[in-house]
């Protein structure tokens, strides 16, 4: 008996555990359409279509994504112990997308999402689920010929991540249940497709087309002297971030002004789905600095007797400086000593300029 209640105390305590960590948490009750739309909880990647969430009570992130369609970002409120609906409709955005292109297909975890050359849900392309199948019914990741970072999650947890070399009428098999193992075959149906729609889907079939980036980068001038400003100007298209050494995050197309003290060289990129996008430059500064100075006359006079100052000559310095952005003079004093006739003789030389 003595052992029975114990046992007895023990589940009691179990129990109450259980309804009081249920009770911290809520349910998010979340609907989408197209219903193999990707849901994102706080930047991970947690399952597609409908679904009903638990989730710790207080204030989320939830991203819903699907590739040719714009993606909708909102914060949501759960209360502990409470279910909250949500209902997302993403609208369709982007045409049809031209080869050449080769496809990946996957084996392994069905939920989980497939993102390409980046990690968070802009670079979302689809679910594993949409690309494990290409026999009858086709279920193709079409992605632009080149080497892709593809990143494969589920939960917040990731399942496989590395590197993928499409090639045009090629398919690459990714085996994630065996460490992303890879094998490449030949893919003659691909040589005959021609501008895929970038989402389409079926009962049993699924085509994802990726959208190759695009991207330019110039700037003007390229030589300039110190203190002078160059204009740095780029755009890109079908990409996700941008960025610019020395400058951090930019717009995805834009122009900025920069003002280098010194010959520095700019790097762009910019990442989509469908891949990189990169360009460089270098503003040449030209920092040799011209100066001159002069004094009229060359040579002043100072005399004094007592507590009287006989003679006390004036003179001036004229200077001229060019390719600077600063400049100033500094006076150094000599003194000479004959008999009787002590006192100073200033002498002003040195002009200093700088660039930077």
């Amino acid at each position: 008996m003595r052992r029975l209640g114990i046992l007895f105390t023990l589940v009691i305590a179990i129990a109450l555990g259980a309804t009081a960590g249920f009770a911290q948490d809520g349910k998010l009750k979340i609907k989408v359409t197209p219903k193999q739309a990707y849901v994102f909880v706080d930047g991970q990647a947690i399952n597609h279509g409908n679904h009903s969430l638990s989730l710790p009570a207080g204030k989320h992130t939830i991203v819903v994504a699907n590739y040719g369609f714009k993606s909708s970002t909102q914060d949501v409120n759960i209360d502990a112990g409470k279910s909250t609906p949500l209902e997302v409709k993403l609208e369709a955005m982007g045409g049809p997308v031209p080869g050449p292109y080769g496809d990946i297909e996957f084996k392994g975890d069905s939920r989980a999402a497939v993102l390409a050359n980046g990690t968070t849900p802009g670079y979302f392309v689809g679910h594993v689920d949409e690309f494990n199948w290409d026999w009858i019914w086709h279920q193709n990741l079409l992605l632009p010929v080149g080497t892709h970072h593809i990143t494969v999650t589920h939960n917040g947890k990731t399942i496989w991540t590395g590197d993928v070399t499409v090639a045009a009428g090629k398919k690459v098999t990714v085996y994630l249940d065996k460490n992303g193992a890879q094998k490449t075959s030949d893919w003659p149906r691909g040589e005959k497709l021609k501008d895929v729609p970038r989402f389409k889907a079926g009962i049993a079939s699924a085509t994802v087309a990726v959208a190759p980036v695009t991207g330019s980068f110039s700037l003007s001038p390229a030589n300039i002297n110190c203190g002078q400003s160059s204009t740095l100007t780029w755009q890109s298209g079908e990409t996700v971030d941008a960025n610019i050494s020395g400058i951090g995050a930019v717009a995805m197309s834009g122009n900025q002004t920069v003002t280098p003290h010194a010959t520095t060289t700019y790097d762009f990129s910019a990442a989509g789905p469908g891949g990189t996008t990169k360009g460089t430059g270098t503003v040449n500064v030209n920092t040799v600095v011209v100066a001159s100075l002069t004094a009229s006359p060359t040579e002043l006079h100072y005399r004094k007797i007592g507590e009287k100052v006989l003679t006390d000559d004036s003179g001036t310095l004229t200077w001229q400086t060019s390719n600077a952005d600063s400049s100033g003079w500094s006076a150094r004093t000599a003194s000479c000593t004959q008999p009787r006739r002590p006192g100073p003789d200033s002498e002003r030389t040195g002009v200093k300029c700088s660039c930077g």
